[in-house]
């Protein structure tokens, strides 16, 4: 059996099919160059009550013509017709003609069976006798006539049925060629006893997209094979000192769209290890190698060449396997998984000068904490503010937002040259700060959102539906040594129209058809003259050297119409609350966890991302309640992604925050579906007030895992006691509509055990992926669990629901990987690939479905452990085949000479786990290059935010911001430099990830106020290197103790440790080559002193 999760995986020994096998011998001889009948590769089926007869297809397929055989007398063609499965295509399209899933290409739809419609083909037919041909006419001509550049004579679709006036006529077959085409090769497939010494490879061959044929011993005569040959395409086999095998003759498919679903997969089954290969890659002249199976595979005159030069030379053992092995050693690079050992520890440094400059700079956001009134502030000093859920729900704002549009747009007459400075107050504050230098002038801009209403700032007085106000001081001064003319003003556009501006008394009003509504108050000071007013208002002035002048604008977002309002906005004075700002926003910083590096960028970043979660978290209107938007002025509630920033304020010590988060979703539990095929919506976590978007299926699962996580974090059991009920039915819904699929067959039996076929993230196709189930079985194990801490009686249950949950997933995904074909890595080995949706046999479509929700998961939930035999290979695939590649991540070509510094990320690189797999292998160099190369990708120091994806490509960004979700990652696997704390083992593991130069001497790397599952806790370092030792002191939990305390000390030239103190006394317990010292446990409260000395 092939080692796979810690366990074994099902297989088709003989005479027992435990999956369904593969389509034999075709019924006709085949001809290399005919159009390639897929039928056999699909299920028959009828839909409608026996009306109908067809073949549908786990993966769209390009139709061009389809044969029936009917078993009788077929019925009038006037009383049949042809349908077929229109659910994305063609409106949506694949590109034929070029590879294609990586950047904006990555969010192509390919369809489904469950979301779409049946339309009567436009086909000629040709009926002789029993046989009838449907060819399809052009697309444009009836069916689609709107689409008039694509004249396709072809239909992309998962199903094809005939429709009968009556009961359906038996049919004898159904026949559904594309325009691929039958090739042939000879194979032969090699394999040795590996390093047992002796192994039983008794096993068969079957095809997918192919046949299979001349089943044969490698080597004929006398003493050539130990192979018996005893059905069809069967074998038994025992291998010892010399390797043994097979050969065959493959018919596969060759298409010329890059991107079909055609493609031919050989699948060997066998009780000493089963894969699959693609026997196209053997015609372009691979020989496949794959060391996990101790397997050579080729075309046949290669690996019999092998055997004869072995025979010839008198070579025990030699073999193709190892000859090829000897070839890939000569011929290839190490892998870059393998490279990473041998490169320097990456730094903050290098991942920012090897990455491509940014070409562009970002808005900035700028609010009140739990409001949801927003502006924007341009690099260019230009503000905006959208109409982003003020209608829905319903709120005093919503009636006042009388625009005339959905979007406002203000200019300042600022120069149009880029700013010579531009920071965030403190570096971390939501304070804008700009300065631009331009003939003689300094303009500056100061700018910050204030609240209009009276009361304090942040919870509990500010409200949903509070009314915001952008406060914006333009100042100038002349630093020339003589007269300088300098100017500002303002403008508007309502949804990129110009809209009329009038200035009486400082009031701006703005003209919307026969009306005046106040859109600011303005007014001049210092060397501004009085303004000049035409439709825009305009300040100006000849200013003498050295002199001073600015205007203050403070804008509204709704729009006011009552005296008191008016009079309230007149009295904000811009130094009173830009104090008032500042120091509200400082205690917040001050109030959540502190970590102190040597690295600038990261402390601010840190400290800013509070405010960014503060802002992103909305009130729901008349409630405390708040809901975690992950952008600032479009995206809504993912539920998955608002997760990561709820965890983040957990992690950070802000729980009651968190907990309003939460108790968003369980107070509107149930009242939003998933998109998928589900019975029911009763206890899905996906509502948020009307602000839930999405509709990712993995939605359910992470809420459920961010519960459990707020309970490990506050240790609060009367919080989950009272909510247990409500989480206790979210697991329910899992085991209930997993239960659905327990008893499929045919080509659905793999989804067996699994959630039904649901969306993915942004691609709206309905299957079974691997992220939506892992993440369900992520929620209810650690929901199980945690119930289990409190003795909740379904606890068990659960638990056991839980356990069955992960055997289904590892058996159905399993059984996946072992249909899909091997896949090279840099170092000329071949290695199994987990595919993302169970139905696919190898790579679908696009970086979002293949990278971002792929494999790595399978580490990151805890569904594989850390040490499985597959954790190595998943890493290889993704460095090797899918962060630097040209179809699922940036492009090879283009950074492949800097692959160290933009390499380990994807295209979202701070939304995907990319880092977080290699810490829990210990692999800390490739956390820390994954971890610096994601932040230095997406980081811009101006505003302390990051981008939410480098798209088109490194340097570039787009997305909605702040991207509060993605930058809660990167918050999170800073923190796990200092503490990991949520294995679920019991164990506190501290410094396990501190770069080296972090602990150069004289450095005090910090965390304080840190929120662990055992309780708060602080750990500082200071480093005395060259002296000798570093010194540690932990402020352990004051919860509850750890089961196991270990602390590391990373020595910056990575020194082994020669002894340790512990309180000033001789300390034993620490492990000089893994750098760990095991602390005991400690009371709480009551620091420890740790000196590791070198």
């Amino acid at each position: 059996m092939l080692p796979f999760l810690g366990r074994t995986l099902p297989c088709l020994t003989l005479g027992v099919a435990t999956w369904a096998a593969e389509p034999g011998q075709p019924s006709l001889s085949l001809v290399p160059g005919a159009n390639v009948d897929v039928a056999p590769w699909g299920e028959r089926a009828s839909w409608d009550n026996d009306r109908d007869a067809g073949v549908w297809w786990e993966d769209p397929r390009d139709i061009h013509r389809v044969v029936v055989i009917f078993a009788d007398s077929p019925p009038a063609p006037g009383k049949v017709r042809l349908e077929w499965w229109q659910s994305q295509w063609p409106e949506h399209r694949i590109p034929r003609d070029r590879p294609a899933g990586a950047g904006e290409s990555g969010w192509g739809h390919l369809g489904d069976l469950y979301q779409g419609r049946w339309r009567e083909a436009d086909a000629d037919l040709q009926a002789a006798g029993k046989t009838w041909t449907y060819t399809f006419r052009p697309l444009g001509e009836r069916e689609f006539r709107e689409l008039k550049d694509f004249e396709a004579e072809y239909r992309t679709t998962m199903r094809l049925r005939l429709v009968f006036d009556g009961r359906a006529a038996k049919i004898e077959t159904i026949e559904a060629f594309t325009d691929s085409v039958w090739r042939s090769i000879e194979v032969g497939i090699e394999w040795n006893a590996g390093p047992t010494g002796a192994r039983i490879c008794d096993g068969d061959l079957s095809a997918f997209n192919g046949y299979v044929e001349a089943l044969a011993p490698l080597m004929s005569g006398p003493g050539g094979s130990g192979v018996g040959i005893t059905g069809l395409n069967q074998w038994k086999s025992s291998v010892r000192d010399v390797p043994d095998g097979v050969r065959c003759r493959v018919w596969f498919t060759e298409s010329p769209n890059v991107n079909t679903f055609d493609s031919t997969v050989v699948t060997l089954r066998s009780a000493s290890g089963s894969f699959s290969f693609d026997p196209g890659a053997l015609a372009r002249g691979a020989m496949i190698l794959t060391p996990m199976h101790h397997a050579a595979v080729g075309p046949a005159d290669q690996i019999l060449l092998e055997h004869r030069k072995r025979t010839i030379n008198g070579a025990a053992g030699w073999s193709a396997f190892e000859a090829t092995a000897e070839r890939a050693g000569t011929n290839s690079m190490p892998t870059l998984y393998a490279r990473v050992f041998d490169e320097p520890e990456q730094s903050l440094a290098r991942a920012l000068a090897e990455q491509p400059p940014k070409r562009g700079r970002m808005y900035l956001p700028v609010g009140l904490e739990g409001g949801r009134q927003r502006f924007g502030i341009h690099p260019d000093g230009s503000v905006f503010c959208v109409n982003d859920r003020i209608n829905d729900p319903p709120g005093r704002d919503t009636s006042r937002r009388t625009w005339g549009g959905h979007r406002l747009d203000y200019s300042f007459n600022l120069p149009k040259s880029a700013p010579a400075k531009r920071w965030i107050e403190d570096d971390c504050l939501p304070i804008q700060q700009t300065e631009w230098e331009h003939e003689g002038i300094r303009y500056s801009q100061t700018a910050f959102a204030t609240r209009l209403d009276p009361g304090e700032l942040g919870f509990p007085d500010t409200q949903a539906d509070d009314t915001t106000v952008l406060m914006v001081k333009i100042a100038g001064r002349n630093v020339a040594q003589e007269y300088k003319p300098a100017h500002a003003g303002l403008s508007l556009r309502v949804d990129g129209r110009r809209v009329p501006l009038g200035l009486n008394e400082g009031v701006v009003r703005a003209k919307l058809g026969d009306a005046e509504v106040i859109r600011a108050l303005m007014e001049g000071q210092g060397q501004a003259n009085p303004p000049e007013v035409n439709g825009e208002i305009r300040y100006f002035g000849n200013m003498p050297p050295g002199t001073d002048g600015f205007i203050v604008v403070k804008i509204p977002f709704i729009t006011l119409d009552k005296p008191d309002e008016i009079e309230r906005l007149r009295n904000l004075e811009f130094d009173q609350e830009f104090g008032r700002v500042k120091r509200f926003w400082k205690s917040r910083v001050a109030a959540s966890t502190q970590i102190e590096t040597p690295i600038a960028e990261l402390n601010n970043f840190y400290r800013a991302h509070v405010s960014h979660l503060l802002i992103n978290c909305g009130r729901e209107p008349g409630s405390d309640r708040l809901a975690a938007r992950v952008g600032g002025f479009s995206y809504g509630v993912f539920g998955n992604e608002s997760c990561m920033m709820i965890t983040d304020l957990d992690r950070r010590g802000l729980h009651g925050e968190a907990e309003r988060c939460l108790d968003t979703f369980l107070h509107y539990q149930g009242t939003v579906t998933l998109p998928g095929d589900y019975s029911s919506q009763d206890g899905i976590f996906n509502g948020a007030f009307g602000w839930e978007q999405g509709g990712y299926n993995q939605h359910h699962g992470w809420i459920l895992w961010a519960m459990a996580e707020h309970y490990g974090h506050t240790g609060d059991r009367a919080w989950l006691a009272r909510n247990a009920a409500k989480l206790v039915k979210a697991c329910h819904w899992i085991a209930r509509e997993r239960a659905r699929t327990r008893n499929l067959e045919g080509l659905r039996r793999i989804e067996r055990g699994l959630l039904p076929p649901g969306s993915l993230e942004d691609i709206g196709d309905w299957r079974c992926w691997m992220s939506n189930n892992g993440f369900s079985w992520w929620g209810l194990n650690t929901v199980a669990r945690a119930l289990a801490d409190i003795g909740h009686p379904e606890a068990e249950a659960l638990q056991a629901e839980a356990a069955g949950y992960r055997r289904d997933i590892l058996e159905a995904f399993g059984e996946a990987m072992v249909r899909s074909p091997l896949v090279p890595v840099r170092d000329g080995t071949w290695i199994p690939q987990i595919p993302s949706e169970v139905h696919r046999r190898g790579r679908t479509f696009g970086w979002i479905t293949v990278t971002l929700e792929g494999p790595i998961y399978f580490l990151r939930t805890g569904l594989m452990a850390p040490d499985d035999p597959m954790a190595v290979p998943i890493m290889q695939d993704f460095e090797d085949n899918l962060y630097l590649s040209e179809r699922y991540g940036y492009s090879w070509e283009s950074h492949g000479a800097q692959w160290f510094s933009r390499g380990g990320i994807s295209m979202q690189p701070n939304l995907l786990c990319s880092p977080h797999p290699y810490l829990l292998r210990d692999e800390i160099k490739h956390f820390l290059r994954a971890y610096f190369n994601a932040f230095a990708s997406c980081y811009y120091p101006d505003t302390q935010m990051m981008c939410e994806h480098p798209l088109p490509d490194l340097g570039d960004w787009r997305g909605d911001h702040y991207k509060a979700s993605d930058e809660s990652n990167s918050t999170y696997w800073l923190r796990l430099m200092f503490i990991e704390d949520d294995r679920g083992d019991g164990v506190l593991r501290l410094g396990m990830a501190l770069p080296r130069a972090w602990l150069a001497d004289g450095q005090k790397p910090a965390i304080q106020r840190a929120s662990t599952h055992f309780g708060p806790m602080a750990l500082r370092y200071e480093s005395r290197a060259n002296n000798g030792s570093i010194a540690a002191v932990v402020e352990p939990p004051t919860r509850r103790a750890p089961e196991q305390t270990l602390i590391r000390f990373r020595h910056p030239e990575a020194k082994p440790i020669r002894r340790v103190e512990l309180e000033g006394q001789p300390w034993a317990k620490f492990d000089p080559d893994k750098e760990w010292v095991e602390l005991p446990k400690a009371e709480a409260g009551r620091p420890l002193t740790v000196v590791a000395f070198y």
